[in-house]
């Protein structure tokens, strides 16, 4: 068993015992026809990364966890730590369509932000689509390529906030913290490191956030 995917059923598995709501579903890998099929009906070449987790790690993967008030107990969690999480990936669901109704926002930047968008719009590649209109994009252009970050549809804090190096350290992270919802206000924020520009496992807020998980696995 690859060691990331042993490493992420443990974590499901600690977050479903402490969780009310929960739901974990994990596929097998992708084989090397399925992910050369689904290559064949994207335009542009699919970032490695992704491939990566799907033939190594699994094609599907489902998350959602909730926090049960009667075993988690620590007063933090009323008004610091989050209280729920949720990590969908479908390799089969790659594609650009997520970048659909983006492209205004970068030929029509001056209507949106005071200053140019960082990259091109064909330099991005999406990799997530968040219910609350936001996106993460994976860079493809030579500039910072592999670099991670968060577009905020409505130009909020999170807007191009570099998330991680590469794909696989941006999925590593989230995992290490559990994997936090992937909305940038009251989630990706609370574990980011403003002066490494990435999330980061090594904040004072992740620190507590890992020690207060672990501890309630020990107990529980």
């Amino acid at each position: 068993m690859n060691s990331f995917r042993k490493a992420l059923i443990e974590r499901a598995f600690h977050l479903g015992r402490i969780s009310s709501e929960y739901t974990f579903k994990i596929s097998k890998p992708a084989t090397i026809k399925q992910t050369q099929w689904r290559q064949k009906q994207v335009s542009k070449p699919i970032p490695s990364g992704i491939t990566e987790l799907a033939a190594q790690t699994a094609s599907r993967i489902e998350l959602h966890w909730d926090l049960t008030p009667e075993i988690v107990t620590a007063p933090e969690f009323d008004d610091q730590f989050p209280t729920s999480g949720m990590f969908e990936f479908n390799f089969f669901e790659t594609d650009l369509s997520l970048l659909e109704g983006w492209k205004h926002s970068f030929t029509h930047w001056q209507e949106y932000r005071k200053e140019p968008n960082p990259f091109e719009f064909d330099e991005l590649f999406p990799i997530f689509g968040l219910i609350n209109g936001d996106l993460i994009v994976e860079v493809i252009g030579e500039r910072e390529r592999h670099a991670i970050y968060y577009l905020d549809h409505e130009n909020g804090s999170g807007d191009w906030q570099r998330l991680a190096s590469s794909y696989m350290t941006f999925i590593q992270t989230l995992s290490n913290l559990w994997f936090p919802n992937l909305e940038w206000h009251d989630s990706l924020e609370l574990f980011y490191d403003h002066d490494q520009k990435q999330l980061s496992v090594n904040t004072p807020f992740s620190s507590r956030w890992i020690d207060l998980i672990y501890s309630y696995q020990l107990s529980s």
